[in-house]
């Protein structure tokens, strides 16, 4: 299996090659041990492996809920109902293009931006960043990333009126639903959360160069001097004349 999470006591697992729409549940942990067992006390179910969904591209959780992401659809679970129906037609590329962030799975696919908390998700794409999403042609290695104040979708590369940018990075605010845009020397491939020895909690990514670095900390990329352009309107005071 290539996906696993705890939710009530349990180890869910899924992607399975051979049982790509199958969840496996082991055992309620042992109290003295910390162990699970996988052929006492385990079950599994189908996440409806007939609704032409694809097969299962990842697990999250928020409160209440397992979320199961298949490539067009979304499937929840509660611990003892799988709810049959969809949640909507909408599904997540890979268990990197979802990212759990204040109670709440945002995820990316090739329709733009989406949250849920277990129910309907909301779309939270403006235009523009639909526009810039949906220029992405690579949704295979779409990665998200967060530091529970903002969500971060990293991009291969877009390509808007015949131009295109690499290693683009749209940045969510949560609380403010405000949308930034950002460019990076690497491309961002992986997010984790990182607490260092101060006990200091940071966002640290992955990159395609193999390197591992702290997102958003201090004034250089990687070593290299970080360069910037500031373009402002034009603004008249009184009047133009020679």
């Amino acid at each position: 299996s290539k996906y696993a999470i705890e939710f009530k006591d349990r180890v869910y697992v899924s992607g399975n090659t051979n049982n790509p729409d199958r969840v496996d549940i082991s055992s309620i942990v042992s109290v003295n041990t910390k162990a699970v067992s996988w052929t006492s006390g385990n079950k599994f179910f189908h996440a409806e492996q007939e609704d032409g969904g694809g097969g299962i591209t990842g697990l999250w959780k928020v409160p209440g809920y397992i979320i199961i992401g298949k490539k067009r659809t979304l499937k929840r679970y509660n611990g003892s109902s799988a709810y049959p129906e969809d949640m909507v037609n909408q599904g997540i590329p890979s268990q990197e293009a979802g990212v759990v962030a204040q109670g709440m799975l945002f995820f990316g696919n090739e329709n733009g931006a989406w949250a849920t908390t277990g129910g309907q998700p909301k779309k939270i794409s403006t235009y523009t960043v639909d526009k810039i999403i949906k220029s992405c042609s690579d949704f295979a290695n779409l990665s998200l990333g967060t530091d529970e104040e903002h969500v971060f979708f990293s991009l291969p590369s877009c390509t808007i009126n015949g131009e295109t940018s690499t290693n683009v990075v749209l940045k969510y605010n949560i609380f403010q639903n405000t949308w930034d845009v950002r460019q990076y020397p690497t491309f961002q491939t992986v997010f984790a959360k990182y607490v260092d020895s101060a006990e200091e909690v940071f966002t640290v990514f992955g990159d395609n160069d193999g390197n591992v670095q702290k997102l958003d900390t201090g004034n250089t990329d990687n070593g290299t001097s970080i360069t910037y352009s500031l373009e402002t309107q034009d603004w008249t005071f009184g009047q133009k004349m020679s």
